[in-house]
């Protein structure tokens, strides 16, 4: 798990040291497809970028209010925007769902590579699981206790792995079976 993070940090060290910096850069994506990377900036122009190393990066689409986390899956980038769920179109950068989950802040996102995705909301303490071709969604977690932040989908386990904000914050996992918390 160490690895797995310590890798998007330096994904998102060596995209943030090219020719034009990020703004307040959130979290990482590689869109294989296109081969390119998307990244979530929360600074003075929040949008999501894209750049094929070495250039520069250009604007993938600025149709966000706060964006966090973000997932690719099959044709569509997936983003947690505030209380909302929002798919764009990888190809032509266009909106194609745009789910308000009520939420206060949606904050980490993953998925099972099927048919669902998961958000954590920071400051309510919940975890969300979102139907992605019907946009039904539902609160797997109701007070995770700590904040919630970066998920990973664990499928070998039935689970998800969720780390926390804060010193010594636990890793913590979610049962898919019953939605158990350990």
């Amino acid at each position: 798990m160490k690895k797995i993070f310590n890798l998007i940090a330096l994904s998102v060290s060596a995209l943030c040291t090219s020719a034009q910096s990020y703004s307040g850069p959130e979290s990482v994506e590689y869109d294989a497809a296109n081969g390119r990377y998307l990244v979530a900036c929360n600074g003075t122009v929040n949008s999501i970028q894209q750049v094929v190393p070495p250039n520069a990066p250009t604007l993938f689409t600025s149709n966000v209010s706060s964006p966090n986390g973000i997932e690719v899956v099959g044709s569509k980038l997936w983003v947690c925007d505030v209380g909302r769920i929002k798919s764009f179109n990888l190809s032509t950068a266009a909106l194609v769902d745009n789910f308000n989950l009520g939420a206060t802040f949606l904050n980490g996102l993953c998925n099972d590579g099927v048919q669902y995705l998961f958000a954590s909301d920071y400051t309510a303490k919940k975890i969300y699981r979102i139907n992605m071709l019907t946009g039904a969604f539902n609160v797997m977690v109701a007070n995770t206790v700590t904040s919630p932040n970066g998920m990973w989908y664990d499928g070998a386990n039935n689970r998800l792995l969720f780390v926390n904000w804060g010193a010594n914050a636990p890793v913590k996992a979610i049962s898919l079976a019953d939605s158990a918390v350990t």
